[in-house]
C-alpha cells in the first residue's frame, strides 16, 4: 500500500490536468483581487460619504456663522455701552470661529481630508467672495477694537450689513457645488463597483465554462472509465477462473491421453523382456511402436496447439500449387484408405494456378480433415476438392472440401467437433482411439490463415467440411515464361506516398520513364494535404508512415473521394512484408524491393479500363549504373541517421520504434543485398514487434556489422575510380 500510495503521489500531471489548474488559480485570484478591490472601494466611499458631509455641514455652519456675525454686530451698534461688553465677546468668539472655519473649507483641514483638494469651481467660489468676507471680517474687527471708544461703530456695521447677502450666496452656491460634487463619486464609485460585480460575475461564469465543467466531464469520464475498468476486471477474473477450469480439464485429458500410450510402451516393454518367443516379441514391439507413433502425433498436436494459443504460430508464405497439394494430400493417405477398404479421390479445378500462402499449414489442415473422415467412415469413399473462384484483382478465393460417407454428425454436436479433447465417439470404425487435438488445430490454422471453416453432416448420410481463404495469384519468376506483356498506359498521374528518399527517387526514375506524372509525399498528412488539392489517377502508398500510417491515410484519401463524389482512385499497397496485406483497402500488393516489370504489371492491372492502346514491351528496363549509384548514395546518406534510430530505441526498450526503422532498413537493402542479411533483418524486425527485447539487443550488433560492410562495399562502388556496374 506504501509504494502505491507513493507511485500516486508521484503520478505525473497531464498538460490538461496542469492547464485547468493554473485556470482554477487565475480564477481564485482574480476573484479574491476583485473582491478586495470592492471592500477597497467601499470603505473608501464610506470615508469620503463622511467627509463630504462633514464638509457640506461646515459649510452650512459657515452661513449661519455669517448672520450671527452680522446680528451681534447689529445689535452692539444699537445697544448702550454698559450692555456691549458681552456682545463683544461674542463677536470676537464668532468672527474667531468664522475665520477658522473659511480658512479650513480653502484647505479642507476641518474634515481631515489633507490629501483632498477643492475643486477648481469650489476654488473660484470661494475666490468670488473673498472680497465679501475680507469686508466682513475687516468690520468685525473694527467693531471689536473701537468697542468702548468714543469711534462710531456705525459705519462697519453698514459694510457688514452690505456684504453679508453676497457672502451668504456666495456660500449657498459652495454648498451646493460640494453637494453636487460628493454625489458624482458616489455615481463613479457606484459605476466602478457595478464594473467590479460584472467582472467577477465573468470571472466566476467563465469558471464554471472553462474549469468546472471539464473538470466535471474529466471526474464523469473517469468514473466511467473505472467502470468500464471494473466491468473488464471482472470480465478478465471469469475468463481467468473459466481458462483455469479449462486448464484443469485439458491437464486432465492430457494426462489421459498420455498415460494410454505411456502404459502399452511400458507394458508391452515387460512383457517383451520376459519372453523368449520371437513372434511375441515382434507383435509386443509392433505395439510399441504404434504407441509410440500415437505418443508422438499427441506431442506434436500439443506443441502446434501451444504455439497457436501463444500467438506463436508463423505463416511461412511461398508459391505453391493447390493441385499438387491436393494430390500429395491424397498419396499420403491413400495406404489408411486402402486399409479399410475406402476410396480416395481427389478433384481441383485448376491444375496450372499457383498462388501465395503457406503449403504445410494447408497440407497439416487437410491431412487432420482426411484423416478424420477416414477414421469415421466404415464403408464408402472420401473425396478431396479444390475449387477455385475469383476474388478480386489478383487474388483467387480456394475452397478445399473433404467430404466423406461416414456415421455423420448430429447438428447439436457440429461445433463441438472443433473443441480440444472433444471425440463424439470413443473408437473410430477400426476400433482405434483419437486424442480430439486435430480438428482443434484445424480450426485455429484457418483462424490464423483469415480463412472460414464449416461443416455440414446429417446423420448416416456423412460429412463435408469446407475451409475458404483467399491467396495472391502468384507469377513464378524463376520458371520459364514470356516477356511480361504490359498495355501501354495513357499518362498517368501517380502519388507515390513513401517516407523513404531511396524509394522516392526508384518511383520516380520507373514511373517517370514510362511518361507518367509523379508527386511525392514523406507522410500520410502531407498525402492528405497534396490529396485535397489535386486529383489523381492511382495512389502508391507504403503501409509504415510516420504518423498516420498506410492504411489510416488509405481510408482518409477514400473518404476524401466520397465527399467529392467521385469514384475511389485505386489504391497499391507498398510493403516489405511477402505476405499480403489488408485486401480490404488496397487494390494490389507491390512487395519490396520493387522491379520496373512488377510496377508496370500492377499498373496494368488496376488501371487496364485506362488502355490506349495494346503495344507490348519485353523491355525489362534494367536499372543503369548512373541510377544505381544515385541510389546507392541515397541509402549511404540516411543509413547512419537509421543505424542511430535503432541503437537508441533497442537501447531504450522502444522496441515498436525499432521495428518500423528496421522494416524500411530492409525494404532499401532489398536493392543491394539478397539473402542471409536480409533475413536476419526479417527477423530482426520480428523480434522487435513480438517484443523480444533480448534477441534484438543480441543479433543487432551483429547485423549493424554486416550493414557497415555493405555500406563500405557500396562507397567503393560509388567511387569515381572504381569501375562498378549495377547489381
Amino acid at each position: 500500500m506504501i509504494s502505491l500510495a507513493s507511485q500516486n503521489r508521484s503520478t505525473p500531471t497531464t498538460p490538461e490536468g496542469r492547464r485547468l489548474t493554473v485556470l482554477y488559480i487565475f480564477a481564485l485570484s482574480a476573484v479574491a483581487i476583485l473582491s478586495i478591490g470592492a471592500q477597497w472601494l467601499i470603505q473608501q466611499q464610506l470615508t469620503r460619504g463622511e467627509g463630504d458631509s462633514q464638509i457640506v455641514n461646515i459649510a452650512g455652519r459657515q452661513r449661519m456663522l455669517s448672520q450671527r456675525l452680522a446680528k451681534t454686530a447689529l445689535q452692539i451698534n444699537k445697544s448702550e455701552s454698559a450692555q456691549q461688553s458681552p456682545m463683544v465677546v461674542e463677536l470676537q468668539e464668532t468672527l474667531n470661529e468664522w475665520e477658522d472655519n473659511h480658512l479650513g473649507l480653502q484647505t479642507l483641514a476641518p474634515a481631515g481630508l489633507l490629501h483632498e483638494e477643492n475643486s477648481e469651481a469650489v476654488q473660484e467660489l470661494f475666490a468670488s467672495i473673498r472680497p465679501d468676507f475680507e469686508a466682513m471680517r475687516q468690520s468685525a474687527t473694527s467693531i471689536v477694537d473701537q468697542t468702548g471708544s468714543s469711534d462710531d461703530i456705525r459705519q462697519p456695521v453698514a459694510v457688514i450689513e452690505r456684504h453679508e447677502g453676497r457672502f451668504l450666496e456666495g456660500m449657498d452656491r459652495i454648498v451646493s457645488q460640494y453637494v453636487e460634487e460628493a454625489e458624482a463619486k458616489v455615481t463613479r464609485l457606484r459605476r466602478l463597483e457595478f464594473t467590479l460585480l460584472v467582472l467577477t460575475l465573468s470571472i466566476l461564469s467563465a469558471e464554471g465554462l472553462l474549469i468546472f465543467r471539464p473538470a466535471v466531464r474529466r471526474i464523469e469520464n473517469a468514473v466511467a472509465h473505472l467502470a468500464t475498468l471494473s466491468e473488464r476486471l471482472r470480465t478478465a477474473r471469469d475468463q481467468a477462473e473459466q481458462a483455469n477450469a479449462a486448464k484443469t480439464r485439458f491437464l486432465a485429458n492430457v494426462s489421459h491421453e498420455l498415460r494410454t500410450p505411456m502404459t502399452a510402451v511400458l507394458g508391452m516393454t515387460e512383457m517383451a523382456r520376459t519372453t523368449n518367443n520371437e513372434t511375441k516379441q515382434q507383435e509386443y514391439l509392433a505395439i510399441i511402436e504404434e504407441a509410440g507413433t500415437s505418443l508422438l502425433g499427441l506431442l506434436n498436436d500439443l506443441i502446434d496447439l501451444a504455439a497457436i494459443d501463444a500467438n506463436e504460430l508463423k505463416l511461412q508464405v511461398a508459391e505453391f500449387e493447390p493441385a499438387r497439394l491436393c494430390k500429395r494430400v491424397a498419396a499420403m493417405m491413400q495406404p489408411e484408405a486402402t486399409a479399410k477398404g475406402l476410396q480416395l479421390t481427389d478433384e481441383v479445378d485448376d491444375t496450372g494456378l499457383r498462388v501465395m500462402g503457406d503449403e504445410r499449414r494447408v497440407q497439416q489442415v487437410l491431412l487432420n480433415l482426411v484423416a478424420n473422415a477416414i477414421k469415421c467412415t466404415p464403408v464408402g469413399s472420401v473425396a478431396i476438392r479444390c475449387l477455385a473462384t475469383p476474388a478480386d484483382e489478383g487474388r483467387v478465393c480456394l475452397t478445399w472440401e473433404v467430404e466423406d460417407t461416414g456415421i455423420g454428425i448430429e447438428a447439436s454436436e457440429q461445433q463441438r467437433i472443433f473443441e480440444p479433447f472433444t471425440r463424439l465417439h470413443d473408437t473410430d470404425s477400426s476400433g482405434k482411439k483419437g486424442v480430439g487435438l486435430g480438428l482443434a488445430i484445424c480450426r485455429r490454422i484457418t483462424a490464423a490463415m483469415n480463412a472460414t471453416i464449416d461443416v455440414v453432416s446429417q446423420v448416416g448420410q456423412g460429412t463435408t467440411v469446407r475451409f475458404s481463404c483467399n491467396f495472391w495469384v502468384a507469377h513464378n519468376e524463376e520458371a520459364p515464361h514470356p516477356a511480361p506483356q504490359f498495355h501501354q498506359l495513357q499518362t498517368l498521374r501517380i502519388l507515390v506516398v513513401e517516407d523513404t528518399e531511396l524509394n522516392q527517387k526508384l518511383f520516380r526514375e520507373l514511373l517517370e520513364r514510362e511518361g507518367h506524372r509523379v508527386t511525392t509525399a514523406n507522410s500520410g498528412e502531407q498525402a492528405i494535404d497534396i490529396y485535397q488539392q489535386e486529383s489523381f489517377d492511382c495512389t502508391l502508398i507504403d503501409l509504415q508512415l510516420p504518423g498516420i500510417d498506410g492504411i489510416e491515410t488509405a481510408r482518409t484519401l477514400r473518404a476524401i473521394d466520397a465527399r467529392r463524389g467521385r469514384t475511389s482512385t485505386p489504391q497499391v499497397n507498398l510493403t516489405a512484408h511477402a505476405a499480403p496485406q489488408h485486401a480490404d483497402v488496397f487494390a494490389a500488393m507491390l512487395t519490396k524491393p520493387i522491379t520496373r516489370d512488377r510496377l508496370l504489371q500492377t499498373l496494368d492491372n488496376v488501371l487496364g479500363d485506362t488502355r490506349e492502346s495494346t503495344n507490348t514491351s519485353s523491355d525489362t528496363c534494367p536499372m543503369d549504373e548512373s541510377f544505381y549509384q544515385e541510389l546507392a548514395s541515397t541509402y549511404l546518406e540516411v543509413a547512419p541517421q537509421q543505424f542511430a534510430e535503432v541503437d537508441q530505441a533497442v537501447a531504450e526498450g522502444s522496441l515498436q520504434a525499432a521495428s518500423i526503422v528496421v522494416h524500411r532498413l530492409r525494404g532499401q537493402v532489398a536493392y543491394f543485398e539478397s539473402g542471409p542479411l536480409l533475413r536476419q533483418l526479417q527477423q530482426l524486425e520480428d523480434d522487435c514487434s513480438r517484443g523480444r527485447r533480448n534477441a534484438a539487443v543480441g543479433c543487432w550488433p551483429v547485423i549493424k556489422e554486416q550493414l557497415h560492410t555493405l555500406c563500405d562495399t557500396l562507397r567503393q562502388e560509388c567511387s569515381p575510380n572504381s569501375p562498378s556496374s549495377p547489381r
